[in-house]
């Protein structure tokens, strides 16, 4: 995750995974996952900064498509909204060090 300083007022997200990453299903889903638990939990996120998750295929590459699409079907929103959370948390904290705590 990468973030960088806005000023409109709110937090904004984009998200890039790669073709690497599985087929369109895959991708989408997974971006799904993302963009809704950012949606639920902007209240939670600094408005400041926007927000650019890139989703690495390095973890998938050990695996074939069929466990990669098996393993994405399975993907609970609750941990893709916990992990987008503790990334962002980590990110803004480093960005503002003042505001943290």
């Amino acid at each position: 995750m990468y973030a960088a300083k806005n000023d409109c007022g709110h937090p904004r997200l984009g998200v890039s995974i790669g073709k690497d990453c599985g087929d369109a299903v895959v991708r989408n889903r997974l971006k799904r996952l993302l963009r809704e638990a950012f949606r639920q939990n902007q209240n939670r996120i600094p408005a400041d900064l926007d927000y650019v998750v890139m989703i690495s295929p390095r973890w998938i590459k050990k695996q074939d498509k069929q466990a990669i699409k098996k393993a994405v079907k399975l993907l609970a929103f609750r941990r893709v909204e916990r992990s987008l959370l503790t990334l962002a948390g980590n990110i803004a904290a480093k960005m503002n060090p003042d505001k943290s705590g």
